[in-house]
């Protein structure tokens, strides 16, 4: 359902003003920016991972730039708000970049930590394993580990016993841990 965002009540208040009061309206026209411009630039794992952070990050660094005494915005705020939004994209894939140079891949990595950037590199890296190993066990590894099916309910979809399936599921793994050793060796 496309449920549309009411614009913030402007009478004589900005965005940017609505924003630092704290207004859910404001709040909601500033997500329904970022899910528009800034999530199509992430994997969808990787955005339902840093969505709040980046809200976050950009209501701060709105709210900061426009409290300096010298800010003067010329020009409406949708622009400048977009503009403001590709700007932290940038940011993250350069922060990611960093992370990536100096913590490598790794096939027995921890989870991801807090900070979006080691969030988005492990969304990167699981993207890049899942296209890898291929469409039928990149579906299994899926069905298993994102949504959450039994061995059971997976093997009645494909019309196999749950020891083939699981046999299978290993293989699938294997051919995940394969890839990630390459990387890593690279």
């Amino acid at each position: 359902m496309n449920r549309a965002v009411p614009e913030p009540d402007r009478g004589q208040e900005s965005v940017l003003a609505a924003l630092a009061a704290g207004k859910m309206s404001a709040l909601e026209w500033l997500l329904e920016r970022c899910r528009r411009h800034a999530a199509p630039r992430f994997s969808a794992w990787a955005w339902e991972w840093i969505e709040e952070d980046f809200v976050a990050d950009l209501r701060s660094q709105l709210l900061q730039t426009s409290s300096r005494p010298a800010f003067a915005l010329r020009g409406p705020e949708e622009p400048y708000v977009v503009r403001a939004i590709h700007n932290l994209c940038c940011t993250y894939f350069r922060r990611v970049a960093a992370v990536r140079r100096q913590d490598p891949l790794s096939a027995d990595a921890d989870l991801p930590g807090r900070d979006p950037e080691h969030r988005i590199a492990a969304a990167l890296d699981l993207r890049r394993g899942l296209l890898a190993v291929g469409p039928e066990c990149r579906r299994r590894l899926v069905d298993k580990y994102v949504m959450g099916l039994s061995l059971q309910e997976m093997a009645r979809a494909e019309s196999v016993s749950a020891q083939t399936l699981r046999s299978r599921l290993h293989a699938c793994r294997e051919r995940l841990r394969v890839f990630w050793a390459k990387q890593v060796e690279k």
